[in-house]
């Protein structure tokens, strides 16, 4: 009995110096990273446009004087600016659930969607293209599940991403959808989740929920990591660069609004009091000021997808925090 109880204990030092120095090797590749916590209060010209649940994905026009959102109750809202105020124009219903969001021609607002009427990881999930009035709806393709982030390039060439987002053995996928619906997988992305198209160096950009930010460029095909965890229990969804090449990423299962600074090597997990859980985020420039606008998936301390909106707050604002 003793000798069990010895060889026990002996197994138990082993798992636990194990555990440790997986631990340190984990931390010892993380990014460095900085916690800021700031009142909304104490923010400067900003705008709240409530009257959504759960707010999914963004979408700016060219002239900023308007932009399109989706919500997890399957809702489009075209959102309007009059006097330099934005307000919801218009809505409508397509689905379950409505997803991401790209451009087909950003001359007259035409865009795409995802859009599921089925649980949001089963199959069935929708991509249509849909007039800037959000009257006319044509269906450009289906059987997706997982699907999240739509771009298009300059052509208006879409790519998505789709995926299971198991958590141990996640699959997904960086596709090109091509004419007459022609799908050719690019790389495999694992949980792949937010897209981003940079004309300048014809790449696409895309979140892995748990791992980080990566770069496929369309020219010679190739994968990079752009950025890693900053601790171990980490999240990336949706993602935007801003002007200065900065990257700002929504965190829900934290909560945050990160900010990578490249030239900092840093990532700053910026808690915003009085605004809930970010889902995406996009640049946009109102008079010759850059915004940064934030979809707000749930409320503080919600577990629902009650997110009320869309936060828009003056770039500088939350970059003098930092």
């Amino acid at each position: 009995m003793k000798k069990v109880i010895k060889l026990l204990v002996i197994l138990f030092v082993l798992i636990s110096i194990t555990f440790i120095v997986i631990v340190l090797a984990l931390k010892a590749t993380l990014v460095q990273s900085k916690d800021i916590t700031i009142d909304i209060k104490g923010l400067n010209n900003i705008q709240w446009i409530t009257g959504m649940n759960g707010v999914e994905n963004i979408l700016i026009s060219n002239t900023n004087n308007d932009f399109y959102t989706t919500d997890l109750e399957g809702n489009i809202y075209h959102v309007t600016m009059k006097e330099n105020v934005y307000s919801i124009e218009e809505s409508r219903k397509l689905g379950n659930f409505a997803l991401g969001l790209a451009w087909a021609n950003k001359d007259n607002n035409e865009f795409y969607v995802g859009i599921s009427s089925n649980d949001w990881l089963d199959p069935g999930s929708s991509i249509f293209k849909v007039s800037s009035n959000l009257q006319n709806i044509t269906q450009i393709t289906s059987d997706y599940p997982g699907l999240n982030g739509l771009t298009t390039d300059s052509e208006y060439e879409l790519y998505i991403t789709t995926g299971d987002f198991n958590f141990f053995n996640p699959k997904g996928s960086l596709v090109k959808i091509g004419i007459l619906n022609n799908k050719t997988i690019l790389t495999q992305a694992k949980s792949a989740n937010g897209l981003y198209y940079d004309d300048k160096e014809k790449s696409l950009y895309y979140s892995e929920v748990y791992s980080g930010i990566y770069k496929y460029n369309t020219l010679n095909t190739t994968v990079s990591k752009v950025l890693g965890k900053s601790k171990i229990v980490e999240g990336f969804d949706d993602f935007c660069i801003d002007n200065y090449n900065n990257i700002w990423i929504a965190d829900p299962p934290s909560g945050f609004i990160k900010c990578y600074i490249p030239e900092k090597e840093t990532v700053y997990r910026i808690r915003i009091k009085g605004f809930g859980v970010a889902s995406s985020c996009r640049i946009g420039n109102i008079n010759g000021e850059y915004y940064i606008y934030i979809s707000e998936i749930k409320k503080e301390n919600s577990k629902k997808y009650d997110g009320r909106g869309v936060i828009i707050i003056p770039l500088k604002e939350l970059l003098k925090s930092i």
